[in-house]
């Protein structure tokens, strides 16, 4: 796991237009201030990143070079969590690797027990197969959380978490983990099927705007709800 920044700082003002889209909005950008993440970055939190550096206004970029991988290690939590930034940072992130929610838990499998269940008339325990459900999977976390309004040129990958597939009945394997915005994939069940159902998680969300403004300059690959 490793940051890199380089240094120096640059602007750019390219001559493009803003247009609103319902909320998300396309339009010219500034560099100012970079901060570069190669590598693998679990958990990052953007307002941290600028503490450390002493950045509390003015234009910061935050790049993500091919290379890049942003993660988070709980479906709790963002890989990329922006909340916190000061208000005068006018913040623009360029996108060329992944920012990827953490995937669901794929549910417990389904399975039958041999278990005492009565006696007869003499008071000998009696036993029988027991059916015991199948768990079911759990929701993927989401990947990018804004603090303020951002300017995001992706030009990689934004998936929130994939959704944990639900367990298999009794006499079946767990259910697979979900994956960063795929959906995990049940297996075969073999064996008598349990009573009761069970169910997949949710996909996360792969932008959580959190009320402020969206600036798409590029779109790119995202999978998950931008909310």
């Amino acid at each position: 796991m490793m940051c890199r920044i380089p240094g120096g700082a640059k602007t750019e003002r390219p001559l493009l237009p803003a247009k609103s889209r319902g909320g998300l909005l396309s339009g010219a950008f500034e560099t100012g201030k970079v901060i570069r993440l190669g590598g693998a970055n679990p958990d990052v939190r953007l307002a941290s990143l600028l503490a450390s550096r002493n950045i509390v206004a003015g234009a910061v970029t935050l790049l993500i070079p091919s290379d890049g991988v942003v993660y988070a290690t709980t479906t709790s939590g963002y890989a990329l969590d922006c909340a916190g930034v000061p208000a005068l940072v006018r913040l623009t992130i360029v996108n060329s690797g992944v920012i990827g929610g953490c995937g669901g838990s794929g549910g417990a499998g389904g399975y039958w027990a041999w278990e005492p269940y009565g006696t007869d008339d003499n008071g000998t325990v009696l036993y029988g197969w027991t059916p015991y459900g199948a768990g079911g999977g759990a929701a993927g976390g989401p990947a990018l959380r804004l603090g303020g309004d951002t300017t995001l040129k992706n030009i990689g990958r934004i998936y929130g978490g994939g959704n944990g597939a639900a367990g298999n009945p009794p006499g079946g394997n767990p259910g697979s983990n979900g994956a960063a915005g795929a959906a995990g994939a049940g297996t075969t069940a073999s064996g008598p099927v349990s009573p009761g159902g069970s169910t997949w998680g949710v996909s996360g969300a792969a932008i959580v705007r959190n009320g402020n403004v969206l600036m798409l300059s590029v779109p790119g690959d995202i999978k998950g709800s931008v909310n």
